[in-house]
C-alpha cells in the first residue's frame, strides 16, 4: 500500500505501547495500531487533493494573463476617449478665451472713445 503520509516506526512502537496497556490482547492492540495509521494516511491523502498542482497554477496563470490583457485593452480605450474630450475641452476653451478678450478689448475702446 503506497502512503503519502504516515506514522514513523517510532510513533507506531509508542502508540502500540499505549493501547497495549488498555487493550487485552497484543492482536486487537496491532489492529488498533493499524487502523489509527490508516485513517492518518487517509485524513492526508484527502487534505492533499486540495492542495495546487502546476497545471492548476499554470490555468490561474493562463486566466490572470487574459484578465490583464482585457484591462490594458480597456484602459487604452478609456485613455483615447479622455483624448478627445480633453481636446474638445481646449476648443470650447480657446472659443470662449477668444470671445471674453475680444469683449474686454471692446470695451477698453468703447471707454477710450466715450472720454474723448
Amino acid at each position: 500500500m503506497s502512503k503519502l503520509f504516515s506514522m514513523t516506526s517510532q510513533q507506531s512502537l509508542q502508540l502500540f505501547d499505549i493501547v497495549k496497556r488498555n487493550f487485552k490482547t497484543e492482536s486487537d492492540s496491532r489492529l488498533f495500531v493499524t487502523e489509527i495509521d490508516a485513517l492518518i494516511a487517509s485524513s492526508f491523502k484527502e487534505e492533499s487533493t486540495e492542495l495546487s498542482t502546476k497545471k492548476d497554477l499554470d490555468v490561474v496563470k493562463t486566466e490572470l494573463l487574459k484578465e490583464i490583457a482585457l484591462i490594458n485593452k480597456e484602459t487604452v480605450q478609456l485613455r483615447a476617449d479622455l483624448t478627445k474630450q480633453i481636446d474638445s475641452n481646449k476648443y470650447d476653451l480657446i472659443k470662449w478665451m477668444f470671445s471674453f478678450w475680444i469683449t474686454i478689448i471692446l470695451l477698453f475702446v468703447g471707454t477710450y472713445l466715450l472720454k474723448k
